[in-house]
């Protein structure tokens, strides 16, 4: 028999970590979830009320800057946090306990408890204004967690590969045709990985799932508006344009990091005639769709889902500011997440987010996913929310897929290919019943 010999916490540590310090020698899934609701729940009474203090004492026209000292400090809180309760779980019964199990196993234990905890948070305070907002702040930190834990386990090329070839199985096996996956490839260099080894292992994976069937996959590399590596990730997916990547985004945290914080990285990739994609418009709203748009080049539009704030007016009398405006007139494509803008408070459901109204008013709106795992959806699934919300049908669909088929990124001879051999005659058999 071996006993462990108890390991010396300072009295300080102990106090801090108090809610992991006091689990069982062999916790339950139950001893660990409700030890994270409490900290869930705390964090997310405190975060709401705060948020709206800060954010509208200030004049609308400083309002940018209010949200850039909120994210500051948010991510100040957050690092801190992180740093602790790796700490807590080093010297905590918990880390023998995750250290039993396979470490996708460990990872999907303490992100899918965080998640659920927001989502099951969210649904309990549907209807209560205050508490829905507070709840929704912790949904948010639950999904951002979330992202750290299997990020985590993506640090070995063999992992990296896997990920990306059940990615592509999954897709594939859900009747998706075509498909753009945005990845961080500086989120997989922890273990040291180099970035180029990071891309590579997502497209031999990629390639691997997709072999044998009628999916065409490629990879969009995303760098971290948060972090200063732009033009590192820029060059990067340039450098693999004719191995499977087709596109530069940035991703992350909206308030306080506009896209033009990343303006030479764009400008980088414009100068090599390579295509640009930005999420904007879903957390910050018009401020940050126009700087993606007017100064960074932005051809498609990540979420874009707050223009409506330059719409205004009854439906059908709507009238659009001059943005709005621009951004149909261009044809700019609106890469519309509804069950993920659900979830980040948007909007309350499905059937009051305004692709609706975008599909009426003609903008170039697409139909995406936003993160599959994070928001437990499919094509799908989408595909079906809108049909009960809207009462959309096979036109419809049909419409918003070839849309999303001429904003890809894909060659223009390869579009043409999957809408006229692919997208048209499937329709066509599921309108004569054949599918």
């Amino acid at each position: 028999m071996t006993i462990l010999r108890p390991i010396q916490v300072p009295a300080w540590l102990e106090r801090l970590a108090a809610p992991l310090a006091l689990l069982p020698p062999a916790p339950s899934t139950a001893d660990i979830v409700w030890r994270m609701a409490l900290c869930g729940l705390g964090f997310g009474f405190f975060q709401a009320p705060n948020n709206r203090a800060l954010l509208t004492s200030v004049p609308r026209e400083r309002s940018g800057a209010a949200g850039g000292v909120l994210s500051s400090a948010r991510l100040i809180g957050q690092t801190c946090g992180a740093a602790l309760v790796a700490v807590a779980f080093a010297l905590s019964t918990l880390d023998r306990w995750l250290r039993k199990r396979r470490p996708h196993e460990a990872a999907w234990t303490v992100s899918l408890a965080l998640f659920a905890l927001g989502s099951a948070a969210l649904w309990w305070a549907e209807g209560d204004g205050w508490s829905l907002g507070a709840f929704r702040v912790f949904y948010l930190a639950g999904a951002v967690l979330t992202f750290a834990h299997t990020v985590g386990v993506m640090q070995h090329r063999d992992a990296i590969e896997r990920v990306s070839y059940e990615c592509a199985v999954d897709l594939a096996a859900d009747g998706v045709v075509y498909a753009e996956v945005r990845m961080a490839p500086e989120l997989c260099t922890e273990k040291g990985l180099t970035l180029d080894e990071v891309v590579e292992a997502i497209l031999d994976g990629f390639r691997r799932g997709a072999a044998g069937t009628d999916l065409t996959i490629y990879l969009i590399c995303s760098a971290m508006r948060t972090a200063a590596r732009s033009t590192e990730i820029a060059e990067l997916a340039v450098r693999w344009r004719d191995a499977g990547c087709v596109g530069f985004d940035i991703a992350g945290a909206e308030a306080g990091y506009p896209p033009t914080r990343h303006l030479g990285a764009f400008e980088y990739v414009r100068r090599e005639n390579f295509h640009i994609t930005i999420h904007a418009g879903e957390a910050f709203g018009l401020p940050s769709i126009w700087e993606a748009v007017q100064f960074c080049g932005a051809e498609r539009l990540g979420h874009g889902v707050r223009i409506i704030d330059d719409i205004t007016g009854p439906e059908g009398e709507e009238q659009l500011g001059r943005l709005a405006t621009f951004v149909r007139d261009r044809r700019i494509p609106l890469e519309l997440c509804p069950t993920s803008n659900v979830g980040t408070g948007i909007c309350a459901s499905v059937a009051e987010h305004p692709i609706g109204m975008l599909r009426r008013l003609r903008f170039r709106v697409t139909l995406n996913t936003d993160n599959r795992l994070m928001s437990a959806t499919s094509m799908s699934y989408e595909m079906e929310q809108l049909r009960d919300a809207f009462g959309w049908g096979i036109d419809d669909f049909e419409w918003i897929t070839i849309n999303g088929m001429k904003s890809a990124f894909a060659p223009f001879p390869d579009r043409l290919k999957i809408i006229n051999g692919i997208i048209k005659p499937r329709y066509a058999m599921a309108r004569a019943g054949a599918l």
